[in-house]
């Protein structure tokens, strides 16, 4: 869940620096809903983000694979 790491940007460079050329990086982020009832539990959960923000300037394919409460985004190199 990449919401929980302050620097973003940095981190998803460094992901990509350190897989293989076949890797994959695959990041799970909540939707809305999906936001709405972790904060039943936890009110203090940060908001869930669109990994997409901060993968423009990257050389990488992407994937979705889209479910009510959770998005995985799949990321490979260029």
């Amino acid at each position: 869940s990449l919401h929980h790491i302050s620097d973003k940007f940095s981190a998803l460079k460094e992901f990509l620096r350190v897989t293989t050329e076949k890797g994959l990086i695959i990041i799970f982020e909540l939707t809305p809903e999906g936001v709405h009832v972790v904060r039943q539990r936890m009110p203090s959960h940060p908001e869930a983000i669109n990994p997409d923000d901060f993968t423009k300037n990257l050389s990488v394919i992407k994937k979705v694979k889209k479910s009510k409460y959770l998005n995985a985004f799949i990321y490979k190199k260029e």
